[in-house]
């Protein structure tokens, strides 16, 4: 039986069109990348995610929903997705972000809702291997 994975994390800094515009020396984007990192390593900890399965899914599908204040133009609502699906990654979640190992099901939904609770819902569902 395949259970897919859910999980909701705070949104990611823009990755373009950014205020500060990404003209940005690579170590201020590195910086901002490794402090959400650290949030989502925390949240892990405080339970607020779930933690990686013990074997890292090897093919999943992904979905996702992103609670936003204003809707995004596509592409760029897609590169938002680049510290998330990496940190995913990096700790274990999936075996690899290439096309052989994940797939989107869709653009990102958006769902726009003036709030404040900006966040990625993320679902992953394995695959069968090919």
């Amino acid at each position: 039986m395949v259970v897919p994975l859910e999980l909701t994390l705070p949104m990611p800094e823009l990755q373009t069109n950014s205020k500060r515009g990404r003209s940005r020396h690579w170590r201020s984007i590195e910086r901002e990348k490794n402090a959400y990192w650290e949030q989502l390593d925390m949240r892990v900890m405080a339970k607020l995610i779930p933690r990686a399965p013990d074997t890292p899914i090897a093919r999943a599908s992904l979905r996702s929903v992103m609670h936003l204040g204003a809707a995004m133009d596509e592409d760029n609502a897609v590169a938002r997705h680049k510290w998330p699906i990496d940190w995913l990654r990096k700790r274990g979640y999936i075996a690899g972000d290439r096309r052989k190992s994940l797939r989107w099901e869709s653009f990102p939904e958006q769902i726009i809702k003036r709030d404040g609770n900006y966040r990625l819902v993320l679902t992953l569902t394995p695959l069968e291997e090919a």
